[in-house]
């Protein structure tokens, strides 16, 4: 047998936030045109199935047109004759959310090649009459196996997706989005119950996230890519983060560059490959102290401070430029369309302290300069000040910035086991598998 034939091969991506800014005339398209990169890399890669961490959707009632536009994407790229190796050996009456009681690649009035497994998030989280998310649409439509949806919040039991590939198995444990408040109440009461196989208990290669017999956290709704596995040295599980696949906000965590993974799992030893998107619009983001610029005096006419950001706004949109020259050399695939072009307008963000004697001006008006070279000319400036009495220099923030990060006082993936169980030991919550039930 080949390596594709002696293990399970997972694509994993999370936060794809399919139709963001849809009706955008630059970016509208973006969410579309990455969702598709990763489905088609899906494919490449001769991926068993395709793992999905949440918030497929930005909203819970996508229109139309993004409905139409994803179901296509499904059809295109999840369907064929080319059949699955992949054994499915839990009930799918416990398992989903559709009434047809069969995991979609084993329905034979469909013929599924690619099989995707989601959960949902926060933002296409099940709400209203029946308590839907868009993602039960798919679901039903036999395009997605939609798993972690619970039925009561007081009282969660997750039953795990169980996969079996040769002598490979795969347990997945999900859980989707809940109300912190409402989460945090159900594990203080200690009403969380994760179930495990009761054959070949040990050989399950098991991913979720908290308990002390899962091997892979992969986790969702962070929009920083940290993909590389973190190891936790005290429940002995990896965290994986692959953040969003578009950015929906202008903030530091989104520039970082995105990636999406193949996790090749054979037993209980895993391997991650990292692939970089190509169909990712370029956003470089950059924060001035406007007291610290020499050729800025305190009171400077908004000439003189628009003058000095226009020369940075062109500085950083050829910093964006070599990021993207970058970011499709690593990502050279040829099965692969780049659908943004040559030289897509970046996003550019430049956030500017205007304390020290320092006036704002009206970002939209500077924006104007830049209509036809970044994709968010709206919104290149934003003005804050901080709020402090003692102004200091930016080496000092930046220093106390990077010992909060090592001493884990703020978030980043190389954290997020330790944030978590941090956690749960202070507040003494807990998750109970069957067992522990049983004798409880």
């Amino acid at each position: 047998m080949n390596d594709s034939e002696e293990e399970i091969r997972v694509f994993i991506a999370t936060d794809n936030h399919i139709g963001y800014l849809e009706k955008d005339p630059i970016r509208g398209e973006d969410s579309f045109h990455v969702f598709e990169e990763i489905l088609l890399l899906a494919k490449s890669k001769n991926a068993d199935f395709l793992l999905l961490g949440g918030d497929l959707f930005h909203v819970n009632q996508p229109s139309r047109s993004c409905m139409s536009k994803t179901i296509n994407m499904f059809r295109k790229h999840c369907f064929s004759n080319k059949p699955t190796k992949l054994e499915y050996l839990s009930d799918p009456k416990v398992n989903f959310s559709t009434s047809f009681n069969v995991v979609n690649y084993k329905d034979p009035s469909i013929r599924v090649s690619l099989p995707v497994f989601t959960i949902h998030g926060n933002h296409d989280d099940p709400s209203g009459e029946g308590g839907l998310s868009a993602v039960d649409i798919l679901s039903d439509s036999g395009l997605v196996n939609y798993f972690g949806k619970t039925a009561s919040v007081d009282e969660i039991v997750i039953e795990p997706v169980l996969l079996k590939k040769n002598d490979n198995r795969v347990a997945i444990y999900g859980l989707g989005s809940i109300r912190d408040e409402r989460l945090f109440r159900t594990m203080a009461n200690k009403r969380v119950t994760m179930k495990r196989p009761k054959e070949f208990r040990d050989e399950w290669f098991n991913i979720m996230f908290l308990e002390s017999f899962f091997d892979v956290v992969l986790w969702g709704h962070e929009h920083e890519c940290l993909i590389t596995p973190e190891p936790n040295q005290i429940k002995k599980f990896y965290v994986i983060q692959p953040g969003s696949s578009v950015a929906t906000s202008l903030s530091e965590g989104e520039t970082v560059e995105k990636y999406v993974g193949l996790m090749r799992i054979k037993g209980k030893q895993f391997k991650l490959e990292k692939i970089r998107l190509q169909n990712v619009r370029p956003f470089v983001m950059s924060t001035v102290f406007l007291n610290q610029v020499p050729e800025l005096k305190r009171f400077s006419t908004e000439e003189k401070i628009t003058e000095y950001l226009s020369k940075l706004v062109n500085q950083l949109v050829k910093e964006a430029k070599t990021k993207y020259a970058e970011q499709l050399e690593e990502s050279n695939d040829s099965n692969i369309e780049n659908k943004l072009g040559e030289d897509p307008k970046p996003l550019i963000r430049v956030r500017v302290d205007y304390a020290g004697g320092f006036e704002p001006f009206f970002p939209h008006r500077f924006g104007l300069n830049f209509v036809d070279v970044v994709a968010n000319p709206r919104e290149i400036i934003h003005f804050y000040k901080r709020q402090t009495k003692n102004l200091v220099d930016i080496e000092t923030i930046n220093e106390k910035t990077e010992n909060h990060q090592r001493s884990g006082n703020i978030s980043g993936g190389n954290k997020v086991g330790q944030m978590v169980e941090s956690f749960i030991q202070t507040q003494g919550l807990g998750i109970l598998t069957d067992i522990e039930l049983n004798e409880a």
